[in-house]
């Protein structure tokens, strides 16, 4: 039996375990990770759809980068949004 991808995520391991997710997008360790590598894109010159913002996953718990723009409330993650260690 396939179970359903979440946001990108898809379910692994053995039934009596309980599942895992594998997502298919790039895992970055970490919120700076991430950022670093969205800045890379940004600067590297390419068109059309590009990542806009990272964001931490609740399934496989790295970060992940999304071209779709952040609507409503702020997360607390997007507050801070600096690329500077400090």
């Amino acid at each position: 039996m396939k179970m359903a991808t979440v946001g990108g995520c898809e379910p692994f391991g053995q039934p009596n375990e309980g599942p895992a997710m594998a997502c298919q997008k790039n895992p970055y360790p970490n919120q700076f990770t991430a950022l670093r590598a969205l800045e890379a894109i940004r600067s590297s010159g390419k068109t059309g759809k590009q990542p806009v913002r990272a964001y931490p996953c609740q399934h496989c718990h790295s970060w992940h980068l999304t071209s779709k723009k952040l609507t409503g409330n702020v997360p607390k993650w997007e507050r801070r949004h600096s690329l500077t260690r400090g």
